[in-house]
């Protein structure tokens, strides 16, 4: 990494609970969910209501997520 450069720490998860740690930490945080994700077809133990405030982005193409990121 070049000096004085912007250090960006993300943490990639499937699960919104997991982030938690990492966002009280300071690092910015992706939820990854499937292709064509609906909300209300989840199953009740992966939502949590209250891990809401420690997604920083949802994607469901990593990829795409990915070099968006590194064009920014």
């Amino acid at each position: 990494m070049r000096r004085g450069a912007r250090l960006w720490i993300q943490v990639f998860e499937s699960l919104a609970r997991n982030l938690a740690v990492p966002k009280k930490l300071g690092m910015t945080t992706v939820l990854v969910v499937p292709n064509n994700f609906e909300p209300t077809f989840t199953e009740i133990w992966e939502q949590d209501a209250n891990e809401e405030d420690d997604v920083d982005f949802v994607t469901d193409n990593l990829a795409e997520f990915l070099e968006t990121a590194m064009k920014a």
